[in-house]
């Protein structure tokens, strides 16, 4: 959108349900004209509630994104989870529910920034080839 400025301080909101909001101030002189003003906008943190029927206190839930990029590591189960996204509006994640002496549930999903929370239900799977450890390997 082209808008004209009269030369000056000039202060730009930008506010939205998806985005966080952004405040910038510029300063227009006569030679500016036209001022490109590009603005970037981050998106609000997805939301995700992992439900696990009967999970192990010990229940973590991890989040990546496209290219392996770690959107969130250590949430808990049955809890909703604030999922920072960036500048993505709707990224495809991967969510992983791990816990001692049970199988990782994984499974891919479509986040939507500042939207309704996405539910998930996991369900956990024993493994009785695991260890209980810390040091367990898969």
């Amino acid at each position: 959108t082209e808008v004209p400025l009269l030369p000056g301080r000039h202060v730009f909101r930008v506010t939205g349900e998806c985005c966080l909001d952004l405040e910038r101030e510029v300063m227009v002189s006569r030679e500016a004209q036209p001022l490109v003003l590009p603005l970037p906008l981050d998106y609000r943190d997805a939301r995700l509630f992992v439900r696990v029927s009967q999970a192990p206190a010990e229940a973590n839930v991890a989040i990546k994104g496209p290219e392996g990029r770690l959107f969130l590591q250590g949430g808990r189960v049955n809890q909703i989870l604030q999922v920072p996204v960036g500048r993505e509006r709707f990224p495809r994640a991967t969510v992983m529910v791990t816990a001692p002496g049970h199988r990782t549930y994984t499974r891919a999903v479509r986040l939507t920034s500042g939207g309704d929370t996405l539910r998930l239900v996991a369900e956990l799977e024993p493994d009785a080839g695991r260890s209980d450890g810390p040091n367990a390997t898969p």
